[in-house]
């Protein structure tokens, strides 16, 4: 230690009975600090944990559509919907409208071939008076 250093603990060792108390009371503020600075780094780190948890919600939240953007997926489907459905329809009309076309050729047919079948026959259609 150095020279100023012994002085002081010279002087210091007169008021020591003083100094005993002062010194009891500093360990017991000390203490105290040092149980607030322990709580106060529990709270630090109780906040980072805190924002940490905001910051992932936040990021899953920004993630999730927004009832536009449900709602504007949703009339998009309805759009595609209707528009299968008259597909559908259309495609439908046109297989009829063929498969009457194929009867009514058929049918033809027959009633030619009946007549030709009458004609060569000499009988008449019994349905008809």
């Amino acid at each position: 230690m150095s020279t100023t250093e012994d002085k002081i603990l010279k002087l210091l060792e007169t008021l020591v009975e003083g100094q005993e108390v002062l010194t009891k009371g500093q360990e017991q503020t000390n203490k105290r600090l040092d149980s607030l600075t322990k709580e106060g780094q529990d709270v630090k780190h109780a906040q980072a944990q805190t924002n940490e948890i905001l910051a992932h919600q936040s990021t899953a939240i920004k993630a999730l559509p927004t009832k536009q953007d449900l709602e504007a997926s949703e009339n998009r489907l309805n759009d595609k919907m209707e528009a299968t459905v008259e597909v559908a329809k259309t495609e439908i009309q046109a297989t009829i409208l063929d498969q009457i076309a194929k009867l009514t050729r058929i049918l033809h047919k027959y009633k030619v071939r009946l007549e030709h079948l009458e004609k060569h026959t000499e009988t008449t259609d019994p349905t008809q008076n």
